[in-house]
């Protein structure tokens, strides 16, 4: 039970409690009257994530039971960071675990079609209807506000798992990069990754279509002149040739790999070859030889590729093939001088 302090009047909720004080007491309003009243009442806590008072403005929640004691309800999403913050880190673990395995199992065909009696295109609707896509978003929030918040979540997917800078935002300059090129690794096309993605008996053999039907997709020359590069660096990479790193490329709608890449320095080396890149946008004469892609095409993709790289915070310096062969120890002081010094895009 609940007590006004100002007129002994008695309720069952704090809901209603507030609603007393708005009604009767004006003048003092439920927000004073919480501040005056009950936030020196030691069973009325500070959330532990907003560090409001469990009863502030907007939130007339005041739980007695339960994780939610110590939090209020629009702050009690159910993520890890907040289950560790609430319980401690080896409890809020495993509650979190556990959670994760019921939400594993609630959301699958036979647990809705046990529990419910869904069909398969019942099953199918429901997971259309949670997707953040902008017709779902009108359809909650309305056109205007519903197309902005569009907007914004897909700003926020651009770097969401995929980013440097998202990592290490979320868990720290050290652990962040080291999930980061964990990330990485795992999206190599390496025999170790495809067993991992499809098996012991399955992996072995699409690792084997996939080199034969990507054999010799890079330069062996631009993979010679790398070798050749880290050899004289102070800080070598790793990404290049079989290990090629790569963003997801919203213009292109594919995923985009880059010739040579230090992912700390965030800086990319781009090996152009003519056969596949021309010099001028407008050249009657190039045709790439895989695809027959023009010249304007192939212009527009690699600019598309850079801009991309670009907007995930990487600096990109172009080398030609040309060059390479007329003079490969220019080339490669131009690529040391861009890696370890301040040179900017080229």
């Amino acid at each position: 039970m609940y007590t006004c302090k100002i007129c002994s009047f008695t309720c069952r909720y704090m809901a209603e409690l507030g609603r007393h004080i708005n009604e009767k007491h004006p003048e003092i309003g439920e927000v004073e009257y919480y501040k005056k009243y009950i936030s020196t009442d030691p069973n009325c806590g500070i959330c532990l994530l907003c560090k409001q008072p469990l009863s502030s403005e907007g939130t007339r929640f005041k739980f007695t039971s339960g994780f939610r004691r110590k939090i209020h309800r629009k702050c009690s999403r159910p993520t890890k960071e907040n289950w560790i913050l609430i319980f401690g880190k080896e409890l809020g673990e495993l509650k979190w675990n556990d959670y994760c395995k019921k939400q594993a199992i609630s959301n699958t065909l036979e647990y809705k079609q046990e529990k419910y009696n869904w069909t398969v295109e019942q099953f199918d609707n429901y997971n259309k209807s949670r997707a953040i896509t902008l017709e779902n978003m009108i359809k909650k929030y309305g056109e205007i506000e519903g197309s902005e918040k569009y907007k914004l979540y897909c700003e926020k997917q651009k770097d969401a798992g995929c980013t440097l800078k998202w990592f290490t935002d979320k868990y720290g300059e050290t652990d962040g990069l080291i999930k980061y090129k964990q990330l990485n690794k795992l999206k190599q096309n390496t025999l170790s990754n495809f067993i991992i993605r499809y098996g012991q008996i399955d992996g072995p053999i699409k690792y084997k279509e996939y080199l034969d039907k990507h054999k010799n997709f890079y330069s062996i020359m631009a993979t010679n002149f790398f070798i050749e590069l880290n050899k004289k660096l102070k800080n070598p990479s790793e990404y290049f040739g079989d290990n090629e790193f790569g963003l997801w490329n919203n213009y292109l709608n594919n995923y985009s790999k880059y010739d040579y890449t230090n992912i700390i320095t965030k800086k990319i080396i781009e090996f152009n070859g003519e056969r596949f890149h021309p010099h001028e946008k407008f050249d009657e004469n190039f045709k790439n030889p895989f695809n027959n892609i023009t010249s304007v095409e192939a212009w527009e993709k690699d600019r598309k590729k850079e801009q991309c790289a670009l907007d995930n915070g990487f600096k990109i310096f172009y080398i030609w093939e040309n060059d390479v062969l007329t003079n490969i120890d220019t080339e490669l002081n131009k690529c040391i001088n861009f890696l370890e010094g301040n040179s900017e895009i080229c």
